[in-house]
């Protein structure tokens, strides 16, 4: 695994900021953090990362929005999105069929976020 990748972890809940943070700090990820939307779109747009992973419930703004904003660009950047709410869900890790690669997981398998997380990352390599 490339040392220097960046990685953008968006997410409002500091226990799961935390959890989420520690793990990709001991992959070997370089990490900085937003605890909304919006404070993640004005960190994209001066700097640049290797992935996003991103709550989709958040105030104010939510992952959606920095969806939005991420497919805005021709390159694209890689996303993972998670969420608490069924109405996201479609069944654990998903792939969804988009220009740019990006992944969904329900937070009802917390227990399981290095597995996802792990699938995901790998396809930054």
């Amino acid at each position: 695994m490339n040392q220097t990748k960046k990685i953008l972890l968006v997410e409002d809940n500091q226990l799961q900021l935390f959890q989420y943070g520690k793990f990709l700090l001991a992959e070997g990820y370089e990490l900085q953090t937003a605890l909304s939307g919006a404070e993640a779109i004005e960190i994209l747009e001066s700097k640049s990362f290797a992935a996003v992973i991103c709550d989709v419930q958040m105030r104010p703004g939510s992952g959606l929005i920095v969806l939005r904003y991420l497919n805005s660009f021709p390159e694209g950047v890689p996303l993972l999105l998670h969420s608490n709410e069924d109405t996201y869900r479609e069944g654990g890790l998903r792939l969804i069929p988009h220009e740019h690669a990006f992944a969904y997981f329900h937070n009802k398998h917390k227990e399981k976020f290095e597995v996802y997380f792990r699938a995901f990352l790998a396809t930054l390599e």
